[in-house]
């Protein structure tokens, strides 16, 4: 046998083994997919609601933020502004502590 049929053999055999590794994982993947599934099928699913409509918010109990030299108003537009510029809606954020700086002079 000469060189270059070893090699071509060899590399038919690569080849094989490497298809085939990928069709068990292909085989495998499929199979935790169909076992780990909720149980629901495709046509009983309801398309979720879209986030902004008619969201009411969970009441968790009543939020306390303390306040350390800042009057209610600027509270407010802290609060507001830290929700507009970090695009994350009031509700989901959690203000423990709002208090002036003290000013360098």
């Amino acid at each position: 046998m000469t060189d270059v049929t070893l090699s071509f053999i060899l590399t038919a055999i690569g080849l094989v083994t490497v298809f085939t590794v990928l069709l068990l994982f292909y085989m495998s993947i499929s199979l935790l997919m169909r076992i780990f599934r909720n149980g629901d099928n495709d046509d009983n699913l309801q398309p979720a609601a879209p986030a902004s409509a008619a969201a009411t918010p969970v009441a968790a109990g009543p939020r306390t933020v303390e306040l350390v030299d800042v009057d209610d108003k600027t509270a407010a537009s802290i609060m507001a502004i830290v929700s507009h510029e970090s695009e994350i809606p009031l509700e989901q954020l959690k203000f423990h502590t709002i208090k002036k700086l003290k000013e360098d002079k």
